[in-house]
This record gives structure tokens, sequence and C-alpha cells, in this order.
């Protein structure tokens, strides 16, 4: 059996990336031929992962088919749950909204008061990327905390303004 020092990577053949969801199951989502770099890089679109931590870890392997494993370090996927910012909060004459998306899609932009009673409901189609938005009228609002819900297919969010 080879000894791998990874420093010079001496006798290493390539670096597995796996990603979990849960730090128990993990999936292979690439790999990497040592170089004798010892210095990496590695991208992993979480967009489209569910989980709201993603554990990561490095799978070593020599060139003989040994291996072993890197610490597992854990990420925060905040991206799925944060999918609209209001800017500026408070507003004044303008309610400007930014919605970021992966795919088109349809959302629905709810202004309601402190009470619940509607104050404005608008449509909007998006594209996928970064949607900015705006609440026609808002002008007209007497001062006061208002809460803007964004509905779209599979998520909500509400925001205080």
């Amino acid at each position: 059996m080879n000894k791998t020092n990874i420093n010079n990577e001496q006798n290493l053949a390539y670096y597995e990336l796996q990603r979990s969801g849960n730090g128990r199951q993990f999936t292979a989502i690439s790999e990497t031929k040592a170089i004798g770099n010892n210095s990496y890089v590695y991208d992993d679109n979480i967009l489209f992962e569910p989980a709201s931590i993603c554990y990561y870890r490095l799978r070593i392997v020599d060139k003989d088919a040994a291996f072993k494993y890197s610490e597992v370090i854990q990420l925060r996927n905040d991206l799925n749950k944060n999918f609209v910012t209001v800017n500026p909060n408070p507003f004044k004459d303008r309610l400007v909204v930014t919605v970021q998306s992966l795919s088109a899609d349809n959302i629905t932009l709810v202004l309601t008061d402190v009470s619940g009673r509607q104050i404005a409901r608008e449509d909007k189609s998006l594209f996928a990327g970064t949607n900015v938005l705006s609440i026609n009228e808002t002008d007209k609002l007497t001062k006061g905390i208002y809460l803007l819900a964004v509905i779209r297919s599979n998520q909500t969010q509400t925001i205080k303004v």
C-alpha cells in the first residue's frame, strides 16, 4: 500500500468531493485529479439543495485505490429561505422588491397592514435570475408598519416594511 502525503500529493491519484444533507450519507459531486498543486477550488450549486446545512468531505484516493476521508465541514444554505429583499426599508414613495429566482415563475405580492387588511395585491412574472419589481401607489400609504408577503409556487416569504 502506498502512503499518501497530502502536502506534496506524493502517490495521490485524485480528490472526490462529497456532499450530504444530514452529515451521514454522502454523495460524490465532483472529482479532481491530483496534479501536485495541493490547492484546489470546488464549486457546488447548492441552490437546489433542500437542506439548510450542507456537509462536505473529501475522499482522498491513492494511486493504489486506498483512500481516507478528510474532516467533515458544514456550510449554511439560507439561499432558498430568503429569496426576497426590500430596499430601502423603511420606504417612502416607492416599495422596491428584489426577488431571486432559479427559473421562470409567477409570484403574487400581497401588502397588508398589521391588522391583516389587504392594501395591495399584484401578480408578477419572474425570469431566472435577479428580478427588481415595485408595488404601485405605495406613495399614498399612511406612515406605519406593513407586511409584504411574496408568494410563489413552492414557498412564501413575509417581510415587515
